[in-house]
């Protein structure tokens, strides 16, 4: 588990976890009030509503839209390359 504390007091933790079919990461951000209704991305607006699933270009999107949005290649997935080399011989 990595934390990482910004000097804005952003705070980012990052845990990886084991799973049947592979690993996943879970990523919690936690960032002070003050910036209540003043931030948008990948987890959320921030702003009191459940609208929290944007596209990249900020129009809000489907559960489904977001999700294949967002998902990264498995060529440029750190998790997957990871797996991968540890079992190449």
């Amino acid at each position: 588990e990595y934390t990482l504390i910004y000097p804005n007091f952003f705070k980012v933790v990052i845990s990886a976890v084991p799973w049947p079919f592979g690993w996943y990461l879970n990523v919690y951000v936690t960032i002070p009030t003050s910036f209540l209704g003043r931030v948008r991305g990948l987890c959320g607006t921030f702003d009191g509503d459940i609208n929290d699933y944007h596209s990249q270009s900020g129009s809000i999107i489907s559960q489904s839209q977001f999700f294949n949005e967002w998902i990264v290649p498995n060529n440029e997935n750190l998790l997957v390359l990871l797996q991968n080399s540890l079992f190449e011989i």
